[in-house]
């Protein structure tokens, strides 16, 4: 058992994993998950601060006879919201097109061995992504009445890229 450390929305959370060995077949990437992030400290601050700015936006927003469909009209309304709405379909990174990921495995210390596999996102994947940021931005108000935030995810069968 491993403790885990994580920043969630700028909060901290602590929970613990267990290792837990397996074998990949050659050629697969089964099972493993691949999460994109991004390691830009100021990205991550400014993240933070559009998710302190809409919670405090929420806190405004709230009285005890407010229903989850009013706080999300009344925060989707708000200037702060648009405001960061349109920055992050801006800044928006998954397009419909083809993508490779490059892996690196280290073993043994020394040796390496680095792998390409290829995915593509499709229109209706690239619009389901584009919907995330609304729940994102969102997110907080489900988190006040204690409702799950679903967000898309695609599950992608990755193809070797061999080169040819």
């Amino acid at each position: 058992m491993i403790p885990v450390f994580q920043s969630v929305g700028g909060n901290a959370v602590t929970t613990s994993e267990i290792a837990r060995p397996f074998k990949v077949e050659a050629g697969s990437l089964y099972p493993v998950f691949v999460e994109f992030a991004s390691t830009n400290i100021q990205e991550s601050n400014h993240l933070t601060e559009i998710y302190n700015t809409i919670a405090l936006e929420l806190a405004r927003i709230m009285q005890p006879s407010i229903t989850i469909d009013q706080a999300k009209y009344a925060l989707a309304n708000s200037s702060s919201y648009q405001a960061f709405r349109d920055e992050l379909l801006q800044n928006f990174y998954w397009k419909a097109d083809d993508y490779v990921i490059e892996l690196t495995i280290t073993y043994n210390d020394t040796k390496t061995q680095q792998y390409k596999f290829k995915f593509s996102i499709d229109a209706s994947e690239a619009a389901a992504f584009k919907g995330n940021i609304e729940k994102s931005l969102l997110c907080a108000v489900d988190e006040f009445y204690r409702v799950p935030t679903n967000l898309f995810y695609p599950q992608k069968d990755f193809v070797l890229d061999d080169g040819q």
